[in-house]
């Protein structure tokens, strides 16, 4: 009888246990899903800011219609009486019945009585009040906002994102 030949067992060395803990594929998916999760965060994150800036802008756009309106209610009643009359002088016209001082004051009045809401505005402020030669009146604002969930990033950079908006109301 013939005894089998022994095998000789290779001597693992430091070289050879780093080759084939590198071919093992076991904990690769752990990355890949880390890798993935991070990207959709990212994702949701970038949209929720966006979001943000949007409901903000919708904010500052309901500030400058309410002052538009505000600002096109500023007339002087007697002269609207005495213009639809035809009781009015050589020339005039339906925007010499808000004057621009009147509407910029109602538009002054009208924003210290509006709620401050929360969010993330900062600065709101007027641009412009122009009060045109048919009566209608145009607000332009504008305002900071830094976006929720990466707001700390413009805030630690002093970046904002600005928000301009215009509203145009007819005064009668």
């Amino acid at each position: 009888m013939t005894r089998p030949s022994r095998m000789i067992r290779p001597r693992w060395t430091s070289r050879t246990r780093l080759v084939a803990a590198l071919r093992e594929e076991r904990g690769n998916t752990s990355v890949l899903t880390i890798g993935v999760m991070v990207i959709v965060l990212m994702v949701i994150a970038f949209g929720a800011a966006i979001t943000g800036v949007e409901l903000d802008r919708n904010r500052v756009q309901a500030m400058a219609d309410g002052a538009a309106l505000s600002a096109a209610a500023a007339v002087d009643e007697d002269a609207v009486e005495a213009f639809n009359a035809g009781y009015r002088a050589p020339g005039q016209t339906r925007s010499k019945l808000i004057s621009q001082d009147s509407a910029e004051q109602a538009v002054e009045d009208y924003l210290a009585s509006y709620p401050a809401g929360g969010g993330s505005l900062g600065r709101v402020e007027v641009e412009s009040v122009e009060v045109h030669p048919s009566g209608d009146v145009t607000v332009r604002m504008v305002a900071e906002t830094y976006p929720p969930l990466v707001g700390w990033i413009s805030r630690g950079l002093d970046a904002p994102v600005t928000l301009r908006v215009e509203s145009e109301a007819h005064s009668f």
